[in-house]
């Protein structure tokens, strides 16, 4: 059982100030020491993910430095170049884009950006890449979402939570905010405003839920793509014929998609420039959106296609029994050259080093 008594002892220098301080006030500076006593109890138990919260000054980093020392995760260097450059050096391209993905930094554009530039919450979520991809078994990240707004903290937690129980690792969080305990589902948690340890049940709530979803168009329709462009690997303009939607959660922006014609094909649209901003990636808002579009259009009686090269995006509509994956290949001048026999065995085998496109049709229940 991990136990800790921890006395800090504070010994100021004899000043003039200080003793001003002391002999104006009656301080004894015994009485400025600080103590921590408890223990957290998680040897030989099962768990992934533990969570030290509290308010300021109540020992939150003293406890976990006490504990998990070692294991303090305390920044990597970055350097002036590519965050992905900056990631372990031992690490494969296929493991760092595996793991960048699943801690929600999904977008490829911000991989090869400068860590300096990248915004609060992809700075977090790289922080947490490397510490998956350095070999630990057990991290401790002190400060956790102290940095980034409430609605970012939530999002980034559930992500979070998911890439490291799928790692089978441990994390250790350790922060003076609470309201992260629903969606980061601690295995336990101990509590320094009560020097209280305990194991936690909590019932998380899904941010998903929380989507609402809006038609758009008409003059704003550029606008509204200028906030999502540049986070779309091709950064490239929403044709003009798109019909535009958005999801939105707590009446900010989240994601987008346009839908045209498909080319030749009589009756058939296609998801044009999908995107989810980076601060709500990894907890599957995207494909809960795309899901809400495509039962739109097929409502209609549409056809839809949706082709892609992300491998978040390729992975969940895979495990969706409302998407039939059609073909895969290398993309050439726009299309997937080189069709494959459609099994998702030849995906987790491919050993192209080169992007491959990947092409699904929805399929509801009135068209199976």
């Amino acid at each position: 059982m991990p136990s800790f008594d921890i006395v800090k002892r504070v010994a100021p220098k004899e000043t003039f100030r200080t003793q001003s301080v002391i002999g104006a006030f009656d301080i004894d500076v015994n009485h400025i020491d600080e103590h921590f006593k408890g223990s957290i109890d998680i040897e030989n138990k099962q768990w992934n993910v533990g969570l030290i919260v509290g308010g300021s000054g109540t020992g939150k980093t003293t406890i976990a430095r006490e504990v998990f020392g070692d294991c303090i995760f305390y920044g990597f260097e970055t350097g002036n170049g590519a965050v992905i450059d900056a990631m372990p050096k031992g690490a494969s391209i296929k493991d760092i884009e595996r793991t960048f993905t699943s801690v929600g930094f999904a977008s490829p554009p911000s991989w090869l950006k400068p860590y300096s530039v990248l915004s609060n919450g992809e700075k977090m979520r790289a922080q947490l890449a490397y510490c998956l991809l350095d070999g630990k078994e057990l991290v401790c990240f002190d400060e956790f979402t102290s940095v980034v707004n409430r609605e970012v903290a939530k999002t980034s937690s559930v992500a979070i939570a998911k890439a490291v129980r799928r790692a089978g690792k441990k994390f250790v969080a350790v922060s003076c905010h609470d309201d992260i305990v629903e969606w980061l589902q601690p295995d336990w948690i101990y509590n320094t405003d009560e020097q209280r340890f305990f194991f936690a049940q909590v019932k998380s709530r899904d941010q998903r839920c929380n989507l609402k979803y809006t038609k758009w168009g008409g003059a704003n329709k550029a606008a509204i793509w200028k906030t999502f462009r540049k986070y779309h690997y091709l950064n490239t303009d929403l044709h003009q014929a798109a019909r535009q939607f958005v999801g939105i959660i707590n009446g900010e922006l989240v994601c987008h998609t346009g839908i045209i014609q498909f080319p030749i094909r009589k009756g058939w649209k296609r998801v044009h420039r999908l995107v989810v901003l980076p601060d709500y990636q990894g907890i599957g808002i995207g494909t809960t959106f795309i899901q809400r579009v495509a039962e739109i259009i097929t409502s209609e009686g549409h056809r839809l296609n949706l082709t892609t090269t992300t491998p978040a995006l390729v992975k969940a509509l895979i495990k969706n029994r409302h998407w039939t994956l059609v073909r895969y290949g290398r993309c050439k001048n726009g299309y997937a050259s080189g069709t494959k026999s459609i099994r998702s065995k030849h995906i987790a085998d491919s050993k192209s080093d080169n992007r491959i496109t990947y092409s699904f049709n929805y399929v509801d229940n009135h068209q199976k």
